[in-house]
């Protein structure tokens, strides 16, 4: 029994794998609590409003299997396929993760718990849904006390959101190298002067950088901001989050599909097969690496059980989240990611939060129109992207070559020498076959692109 990186801070459970399986570890100083949890109803009500991963608990006889002398339980997640960090969400995911702590936080009022941290690393995103992973994270409430997670709410979730609301969509990318949260101060003076009209901002950040980190500071200054009623503090909090709004942007890659596409015809052939492989192959899991907005994505979405959407462009990530939540799609799940530069391992030994190729595993890798953007626009020989792929697939590869004749390509070598002498079809397939065996081979209408159907070795 290894007790894993991810859970080192919490001195009341701990989180292990055995096999294929995580498991989280109960401790005998949690028991009150976490009776209080299953047994008032509180789980089940956060349960049916998907807020709380769900779990089963191991028997008696079957945790003496892990037996040690300060384990009161075991219990055992839902297993998810892919957890996606903060600092792969766009806007509307942070947002979407501001509400749902915040709203666990009114629904466990009512039943005299409150959750002590507020880390956006105890949530991921199961579909559109955020979801608490931290199961062991409930306190007892007492209306006489502050909300001891106050500081860390408005440094670790609400200085990120503000900064992305205000300074731009990218913004989130820069939460891997502030894995504990924005200092206050810092997020005050990055913010521009129209945020002090804003009374979320103005409030929670910009007054709130004035005082210490000490709690006697922060509560004894901020009663106005309801610092030392937690329910009405926190009410405010979710009314003023939910108004929050971006303006939506334009970039290259989001409007694509309407205004960049090759053609119609190229595009409805392309999707049609596709389509048509997915529906033999009947995967489980699907990456579509450069989703864009998701065209893709929605196809696989019919054949596959889980879908796992990656794309560098934030705004793209943006829209795509946005679609699923209006279609209450359940089995996509979004992420701002560059597949030529993945995010790595960090925290505590590089472990603390998993690196992204630690974390995905799927039965389809779809890679379309992304080929030669990867290999010209960031240099990356074929045979390094054929091993990324057999790294993310288990099986399959759907994989669109677009060769050096085509638009898009004579594009991306504008104004740049062509040192790419060996981007041809040729050198692709010899590269691809060391890890690839090709199955099927298409050439699309109206265009000189192909795609293939290929099987992992």
């Amino acid at each position: 029994m290894i007790r894993q990186s991810i859970s080192y801070k919490d001195d009341k459970a701990f989180v292990f794998k055995q096999g294929n399986l995580f498991y989280r570890c109960l401790l005998n100083g949690y028991e009150k609590q976490y009776n209080c949890l299953m047994n008032s109803g509180l789980y089940a009500e956060l349960v049916s409003k998907n807020l709380i991963i769900n779990h089963t608990e191991l028997s008696a006889e079957e945790t003496k299997y892990f037996s040690g002398e300060n384990i009161y339980k075991v219990i055992v997640p839902e297993q998810i396929g892919f957890v996606n960090y903060p600092y792969e969400w766009c806007f509307s995911q942070w947002k979407a993760a501001c509400v749902a702590l915040l709203s666990i936080n009114l629904i466990a009022i009512k039943y005299g718990m409150i959750v002590q941290d507020a880390t956006p690393y105890n949530f991921t995103f199961i579909g559109n849904q955020c979801i608490l992973l931290d199961t062991s994270s409930f306190v007892f409430y007492d209306s006489n006390k502050p909300w001891e997670a106050y500081r860390q709410f408005c440094e670790e979730m609400l200085a990120p959101l503000l900064l992305t609301k205000y300074n731009g969509l990218e913004w989130p990318k820069l939460n891997r190298a502030a894995i504990s949260g924005l200092p206050l101060k810092f997020a005050s003076n990055l913010l521009p002067i129209k945020s002090y009209f804003n009374s979320l901002s103005f409030w929670h950040i910009h007054l709130h950088s004035f005082f210490k980190n000490e709690k006697t500071s922060s509560q004894n200054n901020l009663k106005k901001n309801h610092q030392n009623k937690p329910l009405a503090l926190l009410q405010l909090l979710l009314l003023n989050i939910k108004s929050l709004q971006i303006k939506k942007n334009k970039s290259v890659w989001n409007d694509y599909y309407e205004t960049n596409i090759e053609s119609n015809e190229y595009l409805q052939h392309k999707q049609i097969v596709v389509e048509d492989w997915l529906k033999k192959i009947g995967p489980v899991s699907v990456a579509d690496i450069g989703a864009n907005t998701g065209n893709f994505s929605f196809i696989a979405a019919k054949y596959s059980g889980k879908v796992y959407a990656f794309d560098s462009d934030t705004n793209c990530i943006e829209d795509l989240f946005t679609k699923c939540k209006e279609l209450q799609l359940q089995n996509i799940t979004c992420a701002v990611e560059d597949m030529a530069n993945p995010a790595p391992g960090m925290g505590w030994m590089n472990e603390e939060k998993i690196a992204l190729l630690n974390r995905l595993k799927v039965n389809i890798v779809l890679a379309l129109a992304v080929l030669h953007h990867l290999c010209i626009t960031k240099y990356l020989p074929f045979e390094f992207v054929a091993k990324l792929f057999a790294h993310i697939s288990e099986e399959y590869l759907i994989i669109e070559f677009v060769p050096k004749e085509d638009s898009k390509v004579k594009l991306l070598l504008t104004n740049r020498e062509d040192i790419f002498i060996d981007y041809t079809e040729e050198n692709f397939k010899k590269q691809f076959s060391i890890y690839f065996e090709f199955i099927e081979e298409i050439s699309l209408n109206t265009s000189t692109r192909k795609l293939f159907l290929c099987r992992k070795k």
